[in-house]
């Protein structure tokens, strides 16, 4: 049975944002592995009532498209508490990967850390 290899990249380092814009991770290529784990920290969040929402991305190789999956991988995640930390599983890999974030709520700020675990 041969012996599967586990890939661990920070696809956004533990970064401040603020307002309701949607803004992306950076890119990684997916195209050898089998499995994928998204891995959310929140240490900090404000504004009134803060949300947050994932979706994943993949890019159509031939004309560099960024395409969204229909279902988000989480859509208004409550993280008023300001320290959270979730574990989704990815499918679909495509060729390349990469996440879009997007606050919710009041006046919404937040600092996260998206992380990709991957297994070929």
């Amino acid at each position: 049975m041969p012996e599967h290899s586990v890939v661990h990249n920070v696809i956004l380092a533990s970064t401040p944002i603020t307002g309701t814009t949607e803004a992306f991770s950076g890119s990684y290529t997916t195209s050898r592995f089998i499995e994928a784990v998204l891995l959310l920290t929140v240490t900090a969040a404000g504004g009134t009532s803060p949300t947050l929402t994932l979706k994943q991305q993949v890019i159509d190789d031939g004309n560099a498209n960024w395409f969204t999956y229909s279902t988000d991988i989480v859509t208004t995640l409550d993280i008023s508490s300001g320290s959270l930390k979730k574990a989704y599983a990815l499918t679909n890999l495509g060729g390349v990967t990469r996440v879009s974030y997007t606050l919710g709520g009041g006046s919404p700020t937040a600092t996260i850390k998206l992380e990709l675990v991957l297994k070929d």
